[in-house]
This record gives C-alpha cells, structure tokens and sequence, in this order.
C-alpha cells in the first residue's frame, strides 16, 4: 500500500493512448482596504458548521501526524483515537498541504501566528538542507525523522508541485525569512531537467528514479496536471517554454450527459491544482475552463454513483445517497477508481466529494446534512474525518490520508476566504504563470487579488 498509490495513478496516466497576506503591511493602505480584500468567513449553516467540524479535525491531524522536528507530515494516519502510528513514512505533498494550511489555521484562531511562523521554517529549513532531491524536486515518500528516500520510491513531479505550492502560499503570507527559504527551495527546481517527448511535443515528466531515469507523461489537460505546469512556466530561475502547456491534450468526454475532461479519471483530478490557482471565470488560449469542468465534473461524478446505485447498496438514496468516486484505500488496497462504475465494489470516498464544496456548495450543502442522518454516519465518521467504505463489502477504512484531508481544508477555506488563492495568486511565479500561459477572463470585472497584511487579517478573524 506504500507506493502502491504513485504506481497505480502514473500507470493511469502514463499508459493513456496520445493524441502579504504578509506580516510587514503596506503603510500606504488603510486596514479597511486590508480586511475588504478577503472576503468575511460565510454565514454558519448546519453543512458548513459539520464542515468546519471536519477542517478543525484535518488541522488535529496534521498536527498529530507531524514530526515535531523535522515538520515532515506522515502520508497516512489512523482515523481511529488512540491507534499507533504504524510507520514513519511521510510524504512530500502532505508536508506541502501542511504549508498552505497554516494561514488558513492562523486565520481561524486555531494556531497563533508566531507558533505557525515557527512551524513553517522548521518545515522550509529542513527541506532545503536535509531532503535528497533530483534538480530541487523531491522523493514522493521519506523517513519522516531523517528525509531519506522511502524505499525505492520515485522523485515525483506532481507531488513536489504540491509541497511547491505550500512554499508560495507561505511566501506571501509570512514574508521575512519564511519566503526568503521558501523562494530558495522555488528557485532550487530545475524543470527544464523533467521534459520528455510525446506526440504533441515536449511535456513534463511524471517522475523520475535512479533505476529507471525519467518516466511517464504530465501530457493531459486536468487541474491535477497543471500544477506542476503553472511553476514551471512561470519560474524565475529555470522555466519551461509557456506553450507547453497547449502540449497537454484535451480529452472532453460524456458521463450522466455532462461533458467532461478526462471522464474516466479519478474525481480528484477535477480539482487538485485549484486549491491554489483560482481560476474563476477564467480560459486559456485554447477555451479550456478547468474551473467549470471542475463544477461539472463533480455533479457528473455523484450522478455516476446515483446510476450505479441498482447495483451497490452503498449509493442508495435510503443509505444516504453517498457520492464520490476516486483514488483511495478500497478493499482491495489503494486504488485509482473512477467512474462510472468506480472499483467495482461499492466502495466511495466521501471526503473527495466534500473537496468540492468550492464548486458546488448548495449540492454539498444538501447531501451532507442527508449524509449526517443516515444510519452510516457514525461508523464512518472517524476522530480526523470521513472514512472511505463499502456497505456492500462491510468494510471501513481504517487510515485518512494527509492529501485528502489537505485537499478538502484548502477547498472549504477557499469557499469560506479565499484565502490561499489570495496568498498563492500574490507570488512572482504565479502571476508570470498567468501572463505567459495567456489566461483570458470571461467576467466583466477583474476580481481584486490585493492583500496588505496578514497580522491585519489575523485581527479580523471570526
């Protein structure tokens, strides 16, 4: 189950046929132009309070689950109370989460803004002088206590994106010596090193080994995709040339009568890359919208469960029509399911489907108050969030994983703040992603993307 997670989704992918808020404010700008340049935490409906109920726990998990010295955060935990931590494997993207997580948890009041400073550069400083990397991007998995290589594990492109992101979105919102390590480690990443070919040209690699160099393809167009994408293009020390981006291919598809990117992939690859990147009313050179295909995608993926719910007791609308076909622990082990009949045994991953609260908040809104009455909810209902599970193979997951509960608490503080769009939109990179990638807006006015102070914000919390 170690590596497992990595094999099966490049072997998803890569098999696929061609075709600030900062400490130091602005003293020119007013507190009130500080405080209205995010928006005020949402009005408490019964949903959103469960919601902030299973972010608060996300935010106990990562706590309990990170080195203490080393800031590194274990891939999986037990989402049962008092259970032993089973290894000391972390994971580069969890760390990452970790990273874009902290403003958010300082916003909220559940971290004090010196302690989650601290957190930052104990995480930064050991990643710069300790972790082993192949032109600055890291080993998907590594000894949580001494960063060495887990196993013989691979240096992944996408989930060294992850931990990037987590470096800019800290950048912004500590500023002083967070950023400057933070833009080190940005700078460090070579991706001119990770360029592979492919039938529409070059493309990033999806990883790379000593044993095996440089493999699979980033030649699909999806938010999990351009993560990776958007660093490269827009880095200062070693960019990419912009159109590779139009090098990823576009596979539109049909599920349940919605046309889809990639209907056949997992749900989370409709949205990983937007915890970060905004997106809202915006397209690239080519028309594509992977904001709205995110919004599709997720109401094509619970119409996928209802359809199947003839066959597995576990969407049935009187078990409290449970939707959220993705990459998980199942039965089976960690797989990549996807729609339209997900592993093909019942299993659902309700926590993929919360991650999209940003997309389509009324439908979560509904369905999680239905999920809460239902018969299932206190089996599934664990000490750090919802377990995956199948009624049909009377099986409960017994681990939450740091991805899936850092992907739904940077999706719920987005719908709440949009607070790490903020913060990751204000970096140098980001906003030379967006330049070069030529980004257009279909809205008539330009969404504000200004801070001035995070002790300004921290202030303001509610």
């Amino acid at each position: 189950m170690k590596i497992a997670r990595m094999i099966s989704i490049i072997l998803l992918l890569a098999m696929m046929p061609l075709n600030s808020l900062a400490l130091v404010r602005d003293d020119t700008s007013s507190p009130a132009d500080a405080i209205s340049s995010i928006s005020p935490i949402r009005k408490q409906s019964t949903a959103n309070a469960e919601l902030k109920k299973l972010a608060y726990k996300s935010f106990k998990w990562f706590q309990h689950y990170r080195n203490p010295d080393t800031g590194l955060v274990l891939d999986r935990g037990s989402n049962w109370k008092d259970a032993e931590k089973r290894n000391t494997m972390a994971s580069i993207a969890s760390s990452g989460y970790f990273l874009s997580l902290l403003p958010v948890w300082v916003r909220l009041g559940w971290l004090s803004e010196s302690e989650a400073r601290k957190e930052a550069l104990r995480t930064l400083r050991f990643a710069w002088t300790k972790l082993p990397t192949h032109y600055g991007l890291f080993y998907h998995f590594m000894d949580w206590k001494t960063g060495r290589r887990w196993g013989d594990c691979e240096v992944s492109v996408l989930d060294s994106a992850i931990f990037l992101n987590g470096c800019m979105t800290v950048a912004e919102g500590f500023r002083g010596d967070v950023a400057r390590v933070a833009n080190e480690l940005m700078d460090r990443a070579d991706w001119t090193q990770f360029l592979v070919s492919s039938g529409n040209g070059q493309v990033l690699a999806l990883a790379w080994s000593p044993e095996n160099g440089l493999y699979g393809r980033a030649d699909v167009r999806s938010s999990e995709m351009s993560m990776p994408y958007l660093l490269a293009i827009g880095s200062d020390a070693h960019p990419i040339p912009k159109n590779l981006w139009y090098h990823m291919r576009t596979d539109f598809g049909k599920l349940e009568g919605y046309r889809i990117l990639n209907p056949g992939f997992p749900l989370f690859t409709s949205y990983f890359g937007l915890g970060w990147c905004e997106l809202k009313n915006m397209k690239d050179k080519d028309g594509v919208d992977l904001y709205e295909n995110a919004r599709q995608t997720a109401l094509a993926n619970r119409a996928a469960c209802r359809a199947i719910a003839t066959r597995w007791k576990t969407f049935r609308q009187d078990e409290g029509g449970w939707w959220g076909i993705s990459a998980g622990d199942s039965p089976k082990g960690y797989v990549a399911a996807a729609p339209p009949d997900g592993d093909g045994d019942g299993t659902v991953w309700p926590m993929a489907a919360l991650a999209d609260i940003t997309w389509i908040p009324d439908v979560i809104d509904k369905d999680l108050v239905r999920w809460m009455s239902s018969m299932n909810w206190d089996e599934v209902n664990g000490a750090y969030g919802l377990a995956p599970f199948s009624l049909d193979k009377s099986w409960v997951g017994d681990d939450v994983i740091g991805i899936d509960l850092g992907s739904f608490s940077v999706n719920w503080a987005n719908y709440n703040t949009g607070l790490v769009w903020k913060l990751w939109g204000e970096h140098p990179v980001a906003r030379k992603a967006m330049e070069r990638i030529g980004f257009t807006s279909d809205s008539n006015g330009k969404q504000s993307r200004t801070h001035k102070g995070f002790s300004i914000l921290a202030a303001t919390r509610k």
